[in-house]
């Protein structure tokens, strides 16, 4: 074996990932590869491995690279466990002994893998010989035995570093029901590796039992087979399962389920948590869990769903919530859910149609909510844009075919006041051609994200495409207009996030960002400015829009301009902490706004935008510093600050106004200081006059500080109540204090909850249980208006009291209630609250960023411990106990149908690894499907064959693509 031999693997994988070759053209390529240059299994391996270490991006690719080269034979399980190993190990060592254990940024290809190879197993696969099987114990030995010298050293494993030992455990569990490996467990095990075993394998088992209890168990029994416990000191007992927990698992088992009960209220409270904030619904996972939940009951889901929904909607309307959440709530009803519901229709068989769904939903619905156009205009009734709605529904079900559209008039019960669009259905590929040759259209279809007709899941899929490629073709010039237009229009964004995570959106936009290059040759230098604003701004409005974390922006890297700015955009640096290039920028952007008062293009040509953004706070405070001084006029003062509301600059001031908001806060009485920085704030957020363009610019960046800058004027206001210069701020910024959609709570909606009678949040949880569950119980025996509900009430009472006490209510409530007459619909309810989907929770698995949240403990980890716990509250309280129980059950069926469909491998897409990988190559909006997906046209065929073709060539000696290193 040569340095030669691996080096043509290495490029081999790098090409292989750069142009996501498909599986079959992958397994061709590899024989024809290991033909001329074979290697060894494990430096096989080891090569593909380190491509993500290079890549830097978990590619789920690489997972399905393994299991052909497994498939093939050209490797076995234990090359994957060895070559996997060693870097593991070495990020383990590093690790050890640090307060925060292993790092976020983890090892989720290895969970994936360890999985991966669990199914090979399970399935029989693997492994073939005897021989094979003593290697893959070989190497499961380094496992467990990095796993006791690591927890020698560590409080307790990290939640990334224990899903790694479990999947590790599910692996040797699946070995022990393997034939070849429960033989040689049984008759032949080698002495060495018994050995071994005897002193590593205790303390692994031992991490399970009160966080899994099963898999301890199975544990257990591969131990037995190995006859382990027959060479373990005494000290260790005769079973590593003790007595107790033996005892605890034999009980949890005793408790018998109730009827399971599908309520009303399940469905109201889940789509209720899933709209409340930025939108939640995922399609795969949500589908998932609800054909779990009605038992593929297609019909009852589909009915159940449509009544859902419009119970959601008339309860915001009940409830006056906010105009824009009615809004989104409006659009999922008529954008999203006739999309989802022609997914669950090829289940569907007649004489139970989408239709028979419909009308059995439509009768279930509150008629006084939802009346007939007739009814509609009577001017004492408000009921109309709900009536709208349910037209607006049923045409955009007729869009989709899911209905024929003359039955509208039926289910409608009058004439129907709308019809079909004109353009008919919209297709994706359509749309992205559209774009193509006429960038215009694209403002256009912004607008008609608005629209409700059905038609926004194919514009907004077409949008994040066409972004998607402008970032990678670098046409900054297009780029800014569309970044300015959803600026602009933030319901359009909110209706984007039906269909798409914030990471397909942002995580481009940020890269191009960070890695935004000013051309040599460039001439006026202003329109750089003027672009790099316009895809700022969309990532920072989207960010405070949804309250976005740096998991959910795609960012990572010392040298992120987008991190830096996050973490340091408003913050003003002395002096001394510049370098001496920052120094001559900022004396030079001083002079320009304060002495020749003219922004040339030679100043800006010196200083790119990334690093005029990150001086801006800091040019704040020395130039507030220098009219403190003296040195300034406070009228020049202000002067220079008003260049800064030109369009191309306005951006910057996203971290200038933030340095305002901690500079008065921290002011408190020092009175002259505070009235200079009072009046070069009124310059910023008042000024005398602004362009059309300027002023949606202005507004778009005062949405984002609003109300940070709002807190600190009121702060400073409670101290000095007398000044007049504070109210007509608070007046402009006020104007702008709603445009963040989280599932945050009003101080209004908190001083309510908390006045109520009977133990403030406490009973407000008890009162809103208590309410679904009787509705849960009338909404199936007659129509029933939905109760007034709101997620947010549970979301903020778990966050003040925690979770595990807001568990214990809900139990009592069904104890000592009138829901314990009908446990099994409020055990139905209980478990609509503990499945509800959170934004809290990160959108994308822990393992890809370093600084992914550490959520706080949620209803489900406290049903969890409490479940632990039943055995010996058993002794107590058997009805609590078995409560307990039947409640855990439940809410695991459900969400573990999901967790099965979905490992912790960070969901990269195919075209995402294309965008990563070819950006530079792409230089027009595109259509095509990424390599191994369905074709469009004829040029989709060839570019695959294209490819093909380059890769032979360099498996025949004419390298196509140059050096990779």
């Amino acid at each position: 074996m040569t340095p030669s031999l691996i080096k043509e693997w290495h490029k081999f994988f790098a090409i292989s990932l750069r142009q996501r070759v498909d599986s079959p053209t992958f397994q061709r390529l590899v024989n024809t590869l290991y033909c001329r240059n074979p290697l060894s299994g494990r430096f096989i391996v080891q090569a593909l491995v380190e491509q993500r270490q290079k890549r830097n991006v978990l590619d789920p690719r690489m997972l399905l690279f393994i299991e052909d080269l497994l498939h093939l034979k050209q490797v076995n399980l234990a090359d994957v466990l060895l070559s996997l190993f060693e870097p593991f190990e070495t990020e383990l060592r590093a690790a050890r002994g640090k307060s925060d254990n292993f790092p976020n940024s983890g090892p989720s290809f290895e969970i994936a893998v360890l999985q991966a190879l669990a199914t090979e197993v399970s399935e029989g696969r693997r492994p073939e010989t005897r021989e094979e099987a003593i290697l893959v114990l070989r190497c499961l030995l380094h496992w467990i035995a990095a796993h006791r010298d690591y927890s020698q050293g560590a409080n307790g494993p990290s939640e990334v570093l224990y899903s790694t030992w479990e999947a590790l455990g599910f692996l040797v569990a699946e070995l022990g029901n393997n034939v070849i490996v429960s033989e040689l467990l049984r008759r032949s095990l080698p002495a060495d590796i018994k050995r071994s075993l005897v002193h590593t394998f205790p303390s692994f088992i031992g991490l399970f039992p009160q966080r899994n209890l099963q898999l301890a168990h199975a544990l257990d029994f591969f131990m037995k087979q190995a006859g382990l416990y027959d060479a373990i000191d005494d000290a260790l007992g005769t079973n590593l399962l003790d007595a107790a927990d033996l005892e605890a698992l034999s009980y949890q088992q005793s408790v018998p389920d109730s009827p399971v009960v599908l309520t009303r209220a399940y469905l109201y409270v889940f789509l209720n948590s899933m709209l409340i904030g930025r939108p939640l619904f995922d399609e795969t996972p949500v589908s998932e869990l609800l054909l779990a939940r009605y038992r593929n009951d297609s019909t009852s889901l589909v009915t159940d769903l449509i009544t859902a929904s419009f119970d959601v909607l008339a309860n915001a309307m009940y409830r006056n919530e906010p105009n824009d959440l009615i809004f989104l709530i409006r659009s999922f009803l008529v954008n999203r859910l006739p999309i989802f519901l022609s997914v669950l229709a090829g289940a569907l068989f007649p004489p139970m149609t989408v239709e028979y769904c419909i009308t059995q939903a439509l009768n279930h619905v509150d008629p006084a909510a939802f009346q007939s156009f007739t009814q509609m205009f009577n001017p004492l009734d408000s009921s109309g844009m709900l009536s709208e709605a349910r037209q607006e529904f049923l045409f955009a079900c007729a869009l989709h075919k899911l209905i024929p559209e003359q039955s509208i008039e039926r289910l409608i019960g009058d004439l129907p006041m709308q019809s079909l669009p004109e353009a008919g259905k919209y297709v994706k590929e359509d749309l992205v051609a559209q774009c193509t040759a006429n960038p215009g259209r694209i403002e256009e279809l912004i607008g008609e994200l608005e629209n409700m007709e059905g038609n926004a899941g194919e514009i907004a899929s077409a949008l994040v495409e066409i972004i998607q490629s402008l970032c990678a073709s670098k046409d900054t010039m297009t780029l800014k207009c569309v970044c300015g237009a959803l600026s602009r229009r933030t319901q359009a964004l909110d209706v984007i996030m039906l269909f798409t995570r914030p990471f397909s959106l942002l995580q481009p936009l940020c890269q191009l960002l960070d890695n935004w290059v000013v051309e040599e040759d460039q001439g006026e230098h202003q329109p750089v400015y003027d672009e790099f604003g316009g895809v700022f701004l969309l990532v920072y409005v989207t960010r405070h829009r949804y309250d976005l974390q740096q998991h959910d922006l795609g960012v990572s890297g010392q040298v992120s301009f987008v991190l830096k700015y996050l973490h340091a955009g408003s913050s003003s640096r002395s002096l001394k902490d510049l370098s001496s290039e920052e120094f001559q920028q900022l004396g030079a952007w001083i002079r320009g706004l304060f002495e020749t008062e003219a922004i040339t293009n030679e100043l800006i040509s010196t200083c790119k935008p990334q690093e005029f953004y990150l001086l801006v706070a800091t040019l704040f405070k020395q130039s507030l510093a220098a009219c403190q001084a003296g040195v300034l006029s406070l009228d020049v003062l202000k002067s220079g600050f008003e260049y800064l509301l030109e369009p191309f600059l306005l951006p910057s001031l996203v971290g200038g106004l933030a340095w305002f908001t901690q500079t008065i806060w921290e002011m408190n009485g020092q009175s002259k200081e505070l009235d200079n920085t009072l009046s070069a704030l009124q310059a910023l957020l008042k000024p005398n006059s602004m362009s059309g363009e300027s002023s949606a610019i202005h507004s778009a960046v005062l949405s984002i500080i609003a109300r940070p800058l709002e807190h600190s004027l009121v702060h400073i206001q409670r101290h000095q109540p007398r000044r007049q210069d504070i109210d007509p701020l608070l007046s402009v910024l006020r104007l702008h204090s709603h445009a963040q959609r989280s599932d945050a709570t009003s101080p209004t909606e908190l001083d309510l909850w908390s006045s109520t009678n009977g133990g403030g949040l406490s009973a407000a949880v008890r009162h809103t249980f208590r309410t679904l569950t009787q509705w849960g119980l009338a909404a199936s025996l007659d129509l029933a208006p939905p109760p007034s509900y709101t997620h947010r009430q549970l979301l903020v009472v778990v966050r003040i009291l925690g979770a595990d006490a807001v568990l214990q209510t809900i139990l009592d409530e069904i104890m000592n209630g009138e829901a314990s007459t009908f446990e099994d619909v409020a055990l139905d309810v209980a478990a609509a609250l503990i499945c509800a989907p959170s934004g809290a929770y990160p959108a994308i698995p822990n393992g890809m960023f370093s600084d992914a949240p550490k959520r706080q403990l949620t209803l489900r980890d406290a049903l969890q411990l409490s479940y632990a716990d039943a055995f010996k509250l058993s002794k107590d309280n058997s009805y609590r106990a078995a409560l307990t129980v039947r409640l855990y059950r439940r809410v695991e069926g459900l969400l573990q149908t999901v967790a099965n469909h979905t490992t912790n491998v960070i969901p990269v897409t195919d075209e995402m690894m294309v965008d990563l990988d070819s950006a530079a190559a792409r230089g027009q909006i595109s259509g095509t499907s990424a390599v191994g997906g369905p074709h469009t046209d004829i040029n989709d065929v060839l570019a695959e064959v294209e490819q093909d073709i380059a890769v032979q060539e360099f498996l025949t000696g004419s390298n196509a693509f140059g050096e990779i290193s």
